[in-house]
């Protein structure tokens, strides 16, 4: 599961809101012996929630690229 995070600072003095930090965090289940669990499928229905869900897919594909290439590397 992968979570979008936008962290922004608050200046109550000045009333001014910046945004300062993006990350997503990529979460798997797992049992009590650190197995992976199957999670339940997103099915994205609106046209915002489908073009993240696509966006999610090409991130996961450049992880795992990613991860494979040093896999290689290290052989």
């Amino acid at each position: 599961m992968e979570v979008g995070v936008k962290v922004w600072v608050e200046n109550y003095i000045s009333d001014s809101c910046h945004h300062v930090s993006s990350a997503y965090l990529t979460y798997v289940a797992v049992d009590r012996d650190g197995h992976h669990l199957p999670v339940p499928a997103v099915i994205p229905e609106s046209d915002e929630e489908r073009r993240r869900y696509e966006d999610a897919g090409r991130r996961r594909d450049v992880r795992r690229a990613e991860l494979e290439r040093r896999r290689q590397r290290s052989l």
